[in-house]
């Protein structure tokens, strides 16, 4: 069944069965097979509502106008069944789903324009989140097919009552969607107008230039307090209309969308100097065109992974790199980068870390953190654990250890890690109910309640993959160790990949060594040393007192 839904689709499985139950109920009068049917197709519908709306890549409308022709089908088959009564009702909740078709291109078009900038006040949100569209339509059938059902066990008179209210309900709020849609659109083409002017008077020195998917707000936030640290006026552009509340609720300074190439001029001020980057999108380059500004890679972290050594980073004309290892890994990879497109700046994120207070051993309950990371666009960077993730934490509770579960926010995007994530957090919950001494921090609390930095300072050790969090955790200089996922390479190979596995106890992909690596990770820590040689290869030799000046300074230089 799942094969046959990756194929056909599932918007196309619940059209299929409710032309099949329109058939078994107008032509051989089956009417409880028939209503079966309209419910499993109904059933789908939502199921696939739900998935589209969780999607990486869901824009805010999303699912409003889709599953169109199964949800028309539905309510007009179902309405069959009561012989009459609820045809018209049926009739106009279904134009009203080809309506809220039609309204979704529509709709897509009331994007934000810009929030915090002087001179420009156009409402951002609208007063119904679009994707009620498709909930209120949906409903509306769902409620036809109950009513349906009901047949002669409810009065007629109240299924008429009930089905008008569906109706108006459905179409008051499809009408008060397009309304304010129109209403946005025209108040923000107003507005595109004195764009210009408003920036312009703004004066920024300087803007974050930002393009990715939805839930990738931490690409920025982690810059953010240090951008504000240099003391000029800002702008931060947001490429991608699907993400620009994520960076609207997170900063006071003027965020201004600009979705297309065209649309970049309004923000060039004259006082503008220099762009900074925070990822190596292919949405960058119309920016990078403006060869009057100095452009700046911050990027978002800094890993042996591939995407920190892609021939992206050689169109910038400085890439502020948190220590020499990110400028050797790219020689190391047979990339020509000039020197002169490197500075080193150190990674200002690691400042509140906390160094690690007594050895591992001190403590008899160690708390470990397990950062898998997530499989990532490409075969290259396809570096999780979480598969494996349930027997690397059973293996942690099974020598008394209270875990920090962390995974990559986008781990709930592949259906794979996702299912891994859910039996981690479901071991653990079972494991503290029996152990209450052992207070284990998963789900929201360690995702989005805790930050990044805080499950650094709570935990004395960590198990991760290769990705930024690792460079991050050698500041602590806590024992780390790392998984690796390739079962046919060889440690030579790995450390020659991942050279900062020097500093960590290797975890083989079959968990084979894991009493050994525990016992380095937990007891003995022969890599200490190695450990804090490697801290200022990856992370710049600056001072822990003022750590974070290694970037304000560089940057304040081109701002």
């Amino acid at each position: 069944m799942r094969k046959a839904a990756r194929r056909l689709g599932l918007g196309r499985i619940a059209a299929e069965i409710a032309a099949l139950a329109g058939v078994s109920v107008s032509i051989a009068g089956q009417r409880f097979p028939a209503l079966m049917l309209f419910t499993t197709a109904f059933v789908i519908v939502v199921a696939r509502a739900v998935t589209v709306s969780r999607s990486a890549t869901s824009s805010p409308v999303s699912p409003t106008g889709t599953a169109t022709l199964p949800r028309v089908l539905i309510v007009l088959g179902a309405a069959t069944i009561d012989q009459g009564l609820l045809i018209w009702p049926a009739f106009v909740v279904a134009c009203g789903v080809a309506a809220e078709a039609a309204l979704a291109p529509f709709v897509r078009l009331a994007v934000p324009l810009a929030v915090n900038l002087p001179g420009i006040a156009v409402r951002t949100k609208p007063l119904i989140t679009p994707r009620w569209g498709f909930a209120v339509s949906t409903t509306a059938i769902g409620g036809l097919v109950v009513l349906a059902a009901a047949g002669t066990l409810m009065p007629s008179d109240l299924r008429a009552a009930g089905a008008f209210a569906l109706v108006a309900v459905q179409w008051l709020a499809l009408i008060t969607i397009g309304v304010d849609a129109f209403l946005r659109i025209v108040r923000r083409r107003r507005a595109e107008a004195v764009l210009p002017n408003a920036v312009s008077e703004y004066a920024p020195t300087f803007l974050l230039h930002w393009y990715a998917p939805p839930e990738s707000s931490h690409q920025v936030t982690m810059w953010l307090p240090y951008l504000e640290r240099l003391g000029r006026r800002f702008l931060i552009v947001v490429r991608n209309a699907a993400t620009f509340d994520e960076i609207a609720a997170r900063t006071s300074r003027p965020v201004i969308l600009r979705r297309y190439a065209p649309e970049l001029p309004a923000v060039i001020a004259p006082t503008l100097r220099t762009v900074f980057y925070v990822n190596t999108s292919s949405r960058n380059e119309p920016m990078l065109a403006y060869l009057g500004l100095q452009h700046i890679q911050l990027n978002h972290g800094d890993s042996d992974k591939a995407p920190s050594y892609r021939r992206a980073f050689r169109v910038f004309d400085k890439n502020f790199v948190a220590g020499q290892a990110a400028i050797d890994r790219f020689a190391q990879h047979g990339i020509e980068v000039p020197a002169s497109a490197f500075e080193i700046v150190g990674r200002p994120q690691v400042e509140a870390i906390e160094l690690a207070d007594r050895p591992i051993s001190h403590h008899p309950h160690p708390v470990v953190l397990y950062a898998p990371t997530w499989f990532g666009y490409f075969d290259d960077s396809r570096y999780s654990s979480l598969t494996a993730g349930v027997d690397i934490v059973a293996a942690l509770l099974a020598r008394e250890c209270t875990v920090i579960f962390r995974p990559h926010p986008w781990s709930r995007h592949t259906p794979a890690l996702s299912a891994a994530v859910d039996k981690i957090d479901e071991l653990l919950r079972q494991d503290h109910a029996s152990h209450a001494d052992r207070p284990h921090l998963f789900g929201p609390v360690a995702t989005d309640r805790l930050s990044l930095v805080d499950c650094f300072n709570r935990s004395h050790a960590m198990i991760a993959d290769v990705s930024s969090v690792v460079a991050d955790y050698l500041y602590s200089e806590k024992p780390l160790a790392l998984t690796m996922t390739e079962p046919r390479q060889s440690i030579e190979e790995y450390l020659r990949d991942v050279p900062i596995a020097r500093a960590a106890y290797l975890l083989a992909s079959d968990l084979s060594d894991c009493p050994q690596v525990f016992d380095d990770l937990l007891i003995r820590d022969p890599k200490l040393l190695q450990r804090r040689a490697l801290k200022t290869y990856y992370l710049g030799p600056f001072p822990a007192a003022s750590y974070a000046d290694g970037f304000v300074d560089a940057a304040r230089r081109y701002v």
